[in-house]
């Protein structure tokens, strides 16, 4: 649901990746006297670039949440504990209207769309920064306290088991704490970075390893709010759930879902493939019904089991969904 955002965040990083390997093959060709200070501009450059990258990504991520929801929810519908979040927010903007930061919306609009919203106008939109607004780096408990806000919850256990964070750390327990010790160590080097008070200069290793871990935080992240997305959809009606993983086969690069009753499945339909630790949308490949290909089945008042390619396999008990 987010692919594009993320696919954009990623090929950045993967920018400054590259940028890692260009900085250690100029300090090499330099003399002694200049590695020192070209070193810090190196490690300067990498990690003030990379955390503009994860906290543009997060600021877009939300803004983008926020603004399918209109299409899905009434906003009398949403809960008290986010309408006075908004409202706070609402309020905040409006007094720093006149700074560089809100330059890009006028005070008109701003009360358009608030006015709008409160008085449940079908076609209402969201004032995003609002509800982005932030004053502090984004270490993970702001991150939490910013998703809260859109009053969804325990972002931390999601990130906790999800495979992509997980897989950073050899010690598989308390993945939380570890993810956030290491993401606040990133940002305080960003913030000592930025004021040109570096201590020690990070090698290529630390660097690519910082890499990693953004990377990695931002799959996890737009895993969750796709996640939360098609919960609303489903209780809107948009989306529905159609079958869960039965059997994996993983050298045939297949699976068996029990349809529910009444669900209908084609060859190069998206499916939306969820479990309580992670979140991917994929297009059916292939389908099989007691080993025939066909393009299309429909469990037609009873449930019954298909085989299903994709371009990578799901775990057994996935819930399978579908749009609407």
């Amino acid at each position: 649901m987010f692919g594009g955002l993320q696919a954009n965040a990623l090929g950045q990083i993967d920018v400054a990746r590259l940028l890692i390997g260009s900085h250690e093959e100029i300090l090499k060709a330099q003399p002694s006297e200049r590695r020192g200070s070209i070193k810090i501009y190196a490690v300067a450059s990498c990690v003030t670039r990379l955390y503009a990258i994860y906290e543009h990504f997060v600021e877009s991520l939300l803004s983008d949440f926020l603004d399918a929801i209109p299409e899905l929810l009434p906003y009398s519908s949403l809960s008290e504990g986010l309408k006075k979040e908004y409202r706070f927010g609402i309020s905040h903007i409006l007094g720093k209207i006149d700074g560089e930061r809100y330059s890009h919306l006028t005070h008109e609009n701003i009360i358009l769309w608030y006015h709008e919203a409160i008085s449940n106008a079908p076609k209402y939109r969201f004032v995003t920064e609002a509800l982005t607004r932030h004053d502090h780096n984004l270490r993970l408990n702001i991150v939490e306290n910013l998703v809260s806000r859109l009053d969804l919850r325990d972002l931390r256990g999601w990130l906790s088991s999800n495979d992509r964070v997980v897989a950073l750390y050899e010690e598989k327990s308390a993945v939380a704490e570890q993810l956030d010790a290491e993401l606040g160590g990133f940002v305080q080097l960003r913030n000592d970075a930025a004021h040109g008070t570096l201590q020690t200069l990070e090698g290529r290793d630390n660097l690519e390893r910082y890499c990693d871990l953004i990377s990695a935080l931002i799959a996890a992240l737009a895993e969750y709010l796709a996640k939360c997305l098609l919960e609303h959809r489903v209780k809107a009606g948009k989306s529905k759930k159609v079958g869960v993983v039965t059997e994996v086969f993983a050298r045939a690069n297949a699976f068996i879902v029990q349809l529910d009753s009444g669900s209908v499945l084609a060859r190069g339909l998206s499916i939306h493939m969820v479990s309580s630790n992670q979140y991917r949308s994929d297009a059916i490949l292939s389908m099989q019904v007691l080993g025939q290909e066909v393009d299309q089945v429909t469990a037609d008042g009873q449930a019954f089991e298909v085989g299903l390619q994709c371009t990578s396999n799901p775990r057994r008990n996935v819930e399978l969904y579908v749009d609407a």
